[in-house]
């Protein structure tokens, strides 16, 4: 989970947006 925040930075996103769609990727896998 920790590499949302890098996965955002990266493409110049907060930190916040990277772990929001890390919590929506998760929400994908488990259903």
């Amino acid at each position: 989970m920790d590499g949302n925040g890098r996965w955002a930075k990266k493409r110049g996103l907060p930190r916040a947006v990277g772990h929001q769609r890390g919590v929506e990727a998760v929400r994908r896998l488990v259903r």
